[in-house]
């Protein structure tokens, strides 16, 4: 029955020009993919790059054909094609980095992340994904210049600051360590005095080893 589709849409199609040929088939796939006719989708898609070898969308929805089809290899082959010819779309970039996450590639994952935070500097989620991922990996000085990113983006939040305390700490930086409880504690709780933080600072200091 697809083939027979195929074979339909070739015959309306044949006229038209190249673009506008692919983007009739890249149409007819996702509404393909929308009727759960996965087959046919595949076809259409594969098609447009008989039509157009680069066309970014197509290779994209391949690669994400072939992981849901298991064949993840082949997936993240057409998946990191799809973002070598499209770097700037941050569905692409997204995709891949997701996938690179769960499979624990977090070093290959960073630069995507790295590269959407650019495309879309609001997306505080990305940050903290990546000041998350950074911290993990002992690159502790990142982390904190993407707190600082993030802090400029969403605001001195207690968080935030408790969040580059405890990397502070783990660099064993009292002293940074230190000034990001006293700005907390100021802008939280501003009656206190300097004993007072100090005296709450030696407290969780004294719960680190």
């Amino acid at each position: 029955m697809r083939h027979f589709l195929i074979i339909i849409l070739l015959g309306v199609c044949h006229w038209a020009g190249a673009q506008t040929r692919v983007d009739y088939f890249m149409h007819e796939a996702a509404r393909c993919m929308v009727q759960g006719q996965v087959s046919s989708a595949a076809d259409l898609y594969q098609h447009c790059l008989e039509i157009e070898p680069s066309t970014a969308e197509a290779i994209f929805h391949l690669g994400r054909m072939k992981f849901y089809l298991g064949e993840d290899s082949l997936g993240m082959e057409y998946l990191y094609k799809a973002v070598e010819l499209d770097s700037c779309n941050c569905s692409y970039l997204e995709t891949l980095a997701t996938i690179l996450i769960n499979q624990r590639c977090v070093d290959e994952a960073l630069p995507l992340l790295e590269r959407m935070s650019k495309l879309q500097a609001k997306r505080s989620d990305v940050l903290s994904m990546m000041a998350k991922i950074y911290a993990n990996v002992g690159r502790m000085e990142d982390a904190i210049q993407t707190m600082n990113r993030l802090e400029l983006l969403e605001g001195k939040l207690p968080s935030i600051s408790f969040e580059k305390f405890n990397l502070y700490m783990e660099m064993s930086d009292s002293v940074n360590a230190f000034r990001e409880l006293e700005e907390l504690t100021v802008r939280t709780v501003p009656y206190l005095i300097t004993e007072h933080i100090q005296d709450h600072f030696s407290k969780l200091c004294s719960s680190y080893p």
